[in-house]
């Protein structure tokens, strides 16, 4: 695979993947809002499992146009499983529990990819059997997976009069203009595009700088890319625990800024493999803290009975950014001819660019995270009660004691912006440099 790789095979592989999602993601939105999810997931499991059964042919055969056919009809597969897939969780557990929820998805869904990545690098050493073990793993995961649908709990249609439009250019640009006048949403919609394209150039980057700079074999190589999946899957474990009760996106410019640091560090060329799986590591737990409030906070802020509308419009977009990551990566290497270590080089400069915009333009969500690192240095939260803080209106939090610390364990307990009253001369008398924190450590 990677001698095919400096052939373009890498980049046309990734497209035929890529390109259901943009073409077939606004009628599987319809799907999800017009059927019981659970339903649309098992279904989707059931042509899985065939789809896999004829690529497997194909793979002991050796039929190249076969395996690109089962790649591209795995890709229609993807597109009409996600939107059912995250579209669900909200409507099997409360908001409060999504982060959560989601962290754990993530991390299940990572470790899969780890072992499939290890595995696949051992399989290209074996000799003519590696085919039929590769179809056997294919189609016993697969069973797996499908017989494991049917024990979802069976949901409700939330729009069961929805309409298909069967232009979808015209969905798409309905929904887009919806979504568009949700600003916050929108931003956090344009935010998971920038992981999605920040991923698929370290997924198609990583097997090239291994070879070209770092010199290592098909086996060190899928290490590796299992390190980068791992950090993914223990980050967005770690995002879901520490939101536990709230959609913290305060998260989020912490993680672009540590995914632009692992990056920027990639491209400097490290010194040995060992460092490169040290920084492959870093970028991949920043890259689950910034990617775990972003799909929660869709999934709670989208109406219910558009859902699945609007996870199909982000999908949309996010695959458009891959795409457009592939052909930039296309653009890079062959047509400007520079290193893979460029690549890292540029997507740290971009992390690190959006981290900084995040903090300016929208600076709640630097505050919340400032604070939340400082709070969380210095204290053991815990927090209890938070239910009773409603949604949405007007609520009025009286404390029982008044300390200097009490704003900044309030802001990091609740999902909620918090506006705090207290007494001018008291305001005017303090000086934030000389403040005197509590001694309990435990609050």
């Amino acid at each position: 695979m990677l001698d095919r790789a400096q052939g373009g095979s890498v980049e046309l592989v990734g497209a035929l993947f890529i390109l259901p999602f943009i073409l077939f993601s606004p009628f599987a939105g319809y799907l999800a809002d017009r059927f019981p999810k659970s339903l649309l997931l098992q279904a989707t499991k059931v042509a899985e499992l065939l789809i896999l059964a004829a690529g497997s042919y194909f793979l002991v055969h050796e039929q190249q146009l076969g395996l690109l056919l089962c790649l591209f009809l795995l890709g229609c597969h993807s597109a009409l499983f996600s939107p059912a897939k995250y579209g669900l969780l909200p409507e099997l557990l409360p908001e409060e529990e999504l982060s959560r929820a989601n962290g754990l998805l993530e991390l299940w869904t990572f470790l899969p990819i780890i072992l499939g990545t290890i595995l696949g690098g051992l399989l290209v050493t074996l000799g003519e059997d590696r085919s039929l073990i590769s179809a056997a793993l294919l189609l016993s995961c697969s069973a797996l997976g499908t017989a494991a649908s049917f024990f979802i709990p069976r949901s409700q249609s939330l729009n069961p009069q929805a309409k298909l439009v069967l232009n979808p250019l015209r969905s798409l640009r309905d929904s887009l203009a919806e979504i568009g006048t949700q600003r916050e949403l929108f931003s956090v919609i344009l935010a998971t595009c920038f992981f999605w394209f920040v991923g698929q150039v370290f997924q198609l980057n990583v097997p090239l700088f291994s070879k070209q700079v770092l010199l290592l074999e098909s086996f060190e190589t899928s290490l590796l890319l299992a390190t980068l999946a791992i950090g993914i899957g223990l980050g967005s474990f770690f995002a879901g625990r520490v939101s536990a009760g709230k959609v913290e996106l305060g998260l989020v410019p912490l993680g672009a800024g540590g995914l632009g640091i692992g990056a920027l560090a990639l491209g400097i060329e490290p010194t040995s493999a060992w460092v490169a799986a040290l920084l492959l590591f870093i970028a991949g737990i920043s890259g689950g803290l910034f990617i775990i409030p972003l799909n929660s906070y869709v999934q709670a802020k989208s109406p219910a009975s558009k859902r699945g509308q609007y996870i199909a419009t982000s999908n949309v977009l996010q695959y458009s950014a891959m795409l457009l990551a592939t052909g930039g990566m296309w653009f890079v290497l062959k047509v400007l001819a520079l290193s893979p270590k460029t690549l890292f080089l540029g997507v740290g400069v971009m992390s690190v660019t959006l981290a900084v915009l995040i903090s300016v333009y929208m600076p709640r969500m630097f505050i919340r995270c400032l604070n939340w690192l400082i709070t969380h240095l210095v204290y053991r939260v815990r927090s209890a009660g938070l239910e009773r803080i409603p949604k949405e209106g007007g609520a009025l939090l009286v404390c029982n004691h008044v300390s200097y610390v009490d704003p900044s364990i309030l802001m990091a307990s609740c999902e909620r912006p918090i506006r705090f009253l207290m007494y001018r001369p008291i305001y005017e008398a303090v000086s934030y440099t000389h403040l005197t924190l509590p001694t309990n450590r435990e609050v």
